[in-house]
């Protein structure tokens, strides 16, 4: 199976490709705009975020229900894509991620600590290819190449950077679909 993700699916993608490692199963494994660093910006607004948040709710000795969504999501639709269109099919969407649970949270902070412990030199034989975005607001690409770079053991990480925010398949879908429709066919 080819195993892809993106952003903080890119993450996820990564630990069970890692745990899957050896046993023929993950073919490759694709990363669109992969969550492992974020840029300085967006890591301050996500840090002083929750910081602002959980300070409140321990000041008000307030205890929400564990099931409760009250977290909000610090993140604004430009994040994703500059194109009219797009922004307004992210703002329309109900299933858009605005709030969740302090759980969440938690296990968050969790995926994202083994993600970025070294999991990718997990990942054995597996070719990695990795799609950013250059204008990405989110995701430090810099980092995340170097990241790629320097834990992916055996095959180096195929990277491609495309001129897009951070949701890469919105604006540019013909070259995304390229990138890993080759990848996938050389992966074979």
């Amino acid at each position: 199976m080819h195993l892809a993700g993106w952003c903080f699916g890119g993450q996820i993608a990564s630990i069970a490709a890692a745990r899957l490692a050896g046993q023929g199963v993950v073919a490759s494994l694709i990363l669109v705009a992969p969550g492992y660093a974020f840029t300085e910006r967006y890591a301050d607004v996500l840090r002083l975020s929750m910081q602002g948040i959980f300070s409140a709710l321990d000041a008000l000795e307030i205890k929400p229900e564990p099931d409760r969504a009250f977290v909000p999501v610090p993140l604004q639709i430009s994040d994703f894509t500059d194109r009219p269109d797009w922004q307004e099919f992210v703002a329309s969407d109900t299933l858009r991620l605005e709030r969740v649970t302090a759980t969440t949270v938690d296990v968050w902070d969790q995926l994202a600590a083994l993600s970025r412990g070294g999991v990718l030199s997990e990942l054995g034989d597996i070719p990695v290819l990795a799609v950013l975005g250059s204008r990405d607001r989110l995701v430090d690409n810099d980092r995340v190449a170097a990241m790629l770079a320097e834990q992916v053991r055996g095959t180096a990480p195929v990277v491609h950077r495309l001129d897009t925010h951070h949701a890469v398949q919105f604006e540019e879908p013909d070259a995304l679909a390229r990138h890993i429709t080759d990848f996938v066919t050389g992966a074979r």
